[in-house]
């Protein structure tokens, strides 16, 4: 019985090994994947703008760097205005704590008397609790004052904090940026300038049998892929363009970064949409004195998502 059983267990142990190395190596090199994966949604993205203009004549290599300039300059300028429209919310953000704290206070005086005399209750009780911690806590504090410095026996221990530590930090990661930004730079680059020649050796790597089957399938596999981001990426700027409108009339603060938010979201499927939702009604309960533009907004991204589903399908 064991003997047969030792081809099951070594295949096993193999496999377990094997999913060990591809999973330490896909780690190890996240630095190149990650980028290397980001540059081919955008080549796929990109491609038909390449393609339409080599159609009019326009020199490959500079077709690909013009297509790709235009889109740095597009996200460049979409990421500056979104930056400061983060910090407009953030310097914003104090201002709307009273209305908040009247909106919570109203929703105490709602409930019941004998909620409100428990919760009292319970305040009272924490009360106590914290002021006896802190005269526990102060008396300690006195005798280990007195302890720390009665003899020269226990004398106090300094050690000494670098502060260049955090600055450090936050040059790394800020180089790390740098980095996987221009590898995406560079891999769209490259595979926009030589995507038949990738097409090519990806078909070699299949065998030369059914060459031109491969060919046509590999041809409309990208077509297929290229369309179908590109029209999701239309609809969801549709659908981010349409809900920035609708935050603006409604007098919501930052209309256009809810919106821009919306937009990249809705690429998550099935929790983008609603994650996208949650943060301008989380700032409309802040802003607005009643319920109602709270509920207004909940229902216009509701019929959104309905109406861009319906439009995908």
């Amino acid at each position: 019985m064991a003997p047969s059983n030792t081809p099951r267990v070594l295949s096993q142990l193999l496999a377990v090994i094997l999913a060990a190395v591809v999973i330490g190596t896909l780690y190890l090199a996240k630095t190149v994947i990650f980028p290397l994966a980001i540059a081919l949604l955008i080549t796929f993205m990109l491609a038909p703008l390449v393609g339409w203009l080599e159609r009019i004549r326009v020199p490959r290599i500079l077709a690909v760097l013009s297509t790709i300039f235009t889109a740095a300059v597009v996200l460049g300028t979409v990421g500056w205005i979104v930056g400061t429209q983060l910090i407009g919310v953030a310097d914003d953000f104090p201002s709307y704590t009273l209305n908040v704290q009247n909106k919570f206070d109203a929703f105490r005086r709602s409930k019941t008397t004998r909620f409100t005399r428990a919760q009292e209750e319970v305040n009272r009780l924490s009360q106590q609790i914290e002021s006896l911690n802190a005269d526990i806590t102060k008396s300690r504090g006195h005798v280990a004052k007195e302890e720390l410095g009665a003899s020269a026996e226990r004398p106090l221990s300094v050690r000494e904090v670098s502060g260049n530590a955090g600055r450090v930090d936050q040059l790394s990661g800020v180089l790390g940026v740098m980095l996987t930004n221009l590898l995406v730079v560079v891999f769209t680059f490259f595979m926009l300038l030589n995507r038949e020649d990738l097409r090519n050796r990806f078909i070699r790597l299949t065998g030369h049998e059914h060459l031109n089957v491969m060919t046509q399938a590999m041809d409309d596999a990208s077509r297929r892929v290229s369309r179908y981001l590109s029209l999701q990426l239309l609809v969801n700027a549709g659908f981010g363009t349409i809900i920035a409108i609708s935050l603006q009339l409604l007098g919501l603060p930052h209309a256009m970064l809810w919106g821009f938010l919306a937009g990249v979201l809705r690429f998550i499927p099935y929790i983008g949409a609603p994650i996208a939702a949650l943060l301008p009604t989380a700032l409309s309960i802040a802003v607005f004195d009643g319920w109602s533009k709270t509920l207004l907004i909940l229902m216009i991204f509701f019929l959104m998502e309905i109406v861009t589903a319906s439009a995908m399908c």
